[in-house]
C-alpha cells in the first residue's frame, strides 16, 4: 500500500510538468508557404498546409521538428504505423515562400528519435542502429530525400 502512494504522488507531482509540455505544443505552425497543422479526424490525423489536405497519417501523428533553412522551412513528421511502438515513419515537408511544398516519401525505421543536424541549405537526419536495423543518415534540401551511402564493412580477413 505504501508503495502505490509514492506512485500516486509521483504522478500527481509530475501532472502539472506533463500539462505544461502539452500547452506549450502549437496549434499551428506559421511558415513561409502559410500555416501548417495536424488535425484529429476519427481514428486518423490529416497534416494540412493552409487547409488542404497534405498527407493522412495515424492518430500517432505530430510534428517532430520545424527549422528554418535559408531556402525553405522544414517540418519533420513522425508517425507511428506499426503494431505496438514500431515501425516509425518520418516524412519531411518542405515550404517555400509563395506556397511552394514538397512532402517527402516515408522513411526511417523504429521508434528511436534521430539525431538532427541543420545548417544553412539542409536537415540532416541520422538513426542508431535499433536492434537488427543498421544505421541510416538521410539528407533533405526542402525538395529531396536523400538516402546517405553508408561505406561497405571492413572484409573479413
Amino acid at each position: 500500500m505504501k508503495i502505490l502512494r509514492i506512485v500516486l504522488i509521483f504522478f500527481a507531482l509530475q501532472a502539472p510538468a506533463m500539462i505544461s509540455q502539452a500547452e506549450t505544443r502549437p496549434a499551428q505552425i506559421e511558415t513561409a508557404a502559410g500555416p501548417v497543422r495536424i488535425v484529429a479526424d476519427g481514428e486518423a490525423r490529416i497534416l494540412l498546409l493552409r487547409n488542404s489536405v497534405l498527407y493522412r497519417g495515424t492518430d500517432f501523428m505530430r510534428v517532430n521538428r520545424y527549422v528554418r533553412l535559408k531556402s525553405c522551412d522544414v517540418i519533420l513528421i513522425r508517425d507511428f504505423v506499426g503494431p505496438v511502438a514500431c515501425p516509425v515513419r518520418f516524412l519531411a515537408l518542405g515550404l517555400r515562400r509563395g506556397g511552394g511544398w514538397h512532402l517527402s516519401a516515408p522513411f526511417g525505421d523504429c521508434a528511436d528519435d534521430p539525431d538532427i543536424e541543420v545548417d544553412r541549405d539542409n536537415v540532416t537526419i541520422h538513426f542508431r542502429a535499433f536492434g537488427p536495423l543498421p544505421a541510416s543518415t538521410w539528407r533533405f534540401d526542402g525538395r529531396q530525400l536523400f538516402k546517405r551511402k553508408e561505406p561497405a564493412p571492413p572484409k573479413p580477413g
